[in-house]
């Protein structure tokens, strides 16, 4: 008999506990899907809420929203890149359009320009080649 382990057991009882209806939740396949649209939410609610107040460099609070902001900026970033390389979800197009948007808010960068210069430079990490590489 195979011996379960702990992940497994953890599992198991989140499937008992789950409501049929959100076992898509507990669905590896979807793990990258979540993190990216809650990732683009926060950025959004946390940039919504700070915006809804006076600017004030001054308060220590502003400051630690700003860089909590800048996180988040982040956050889009690497799911961006996540995106491009096919690891957000098993299907191109959600790829596609989670990088596309993360792009768009990151910077107004275009995903579809990027994603071949990306490519790019993974081929020629590096060399006179890569579109990042500049002495």
């Amino acid at each position: 008999m195979k011996k379960a382990n702990w992940f497994s057991t953890s599992r198991q009882a989140l499937n008992l506990l789950t409501p049929t209806s959100l076992h898509w939740l507990n669905n590896n396949r979807n793990t990258g899907i979540i993190v990216a649209i809650t990732v683009i939410a926060a950025w959004a609610a946390h940039l919504l809420f700070w915006l809804s107040f006076p600017i004030n460099f001054s308060n220590p609070v502003w400051v630690a929203g700003i860089l909590i902001q800048a996180h988040l900026y982040t956050g889009l970033f690497i799911t961006a890149h996540d995106a491009m390389h096919g690891t957000v979800s098993a299907d191109k197009r959600v790829n596609d359009l989670l990088g596309s948007i993360c792009l768009a808010l990151y910077a107004a960068f275009s995903y579809r320009q990027l994603y071949p210069e990306h490519h790019k430079h993974h081929k020629h990490v590096a060399t006179d080649d890569d579109p990042d590489f500049y002495e």
